[in-house]
């Protein structure tokens, strides 16, 4: 075995352990989650590629997923602090409410994303010191 072979071979060692590292910290039945939802998505793309992978059915997807992907990023990090606030839901249906009602009362959009955002903020804070201190 000349040095190119031994070079090659531990390369592909050490990609392989690499993957059996990722693998292990992912977990199998999380891999074969990935898989099936994979397998999921090209049934649909296959029995409905015309529909199913269009620019406009994607684009609602992900504007569909963004606030909820916001929501899931704030849970983990109050979940990784060692802590479980199931009131965020309540604050963003609060805060989604008084948007509306605001624009509606006034008749601004600018108006009403202010007021939301200042009551989602102040409801936050509240929030945050009754789990800190409460």
């Amino acid at each position: 075995m000349n040095s190119l072979e031994l070079s090659t071979a531990t390369t592909q060692t050490g990609k392989r352990r690499a993957s059996l590292r990722i693998a292990e910290r992912i977990g199998t039945h999380n891999i074969s989650l990935l898989v099936a939802l994979a397998i999921l998505v090209l049934i649909f793309g296959t029995l409905r590629g015309d529909v199913f992978f269009s620019s406009r059915n994607l684009l609602n997807i992900g504007l569909g997923i963004t606030i909820l992907g916001v929501l899931a990023m704030s849970q983990t990090v109050v979940i990784v602090a060692g802590g479980l606030d199931i009131a965020v839901g309540a604050i963003v249906g609060l805060t989604t409410v008084s948007t509306a009602m605001a624009i509606q009362a006034t008749g601004s959009p600018a108006a009403g994303i202010l007021a939301g955002l200042v009551l989602g903020g102040l409801a936050g804070l509240v929030n945050g010191i009754i789990i800190t201190y409460g």
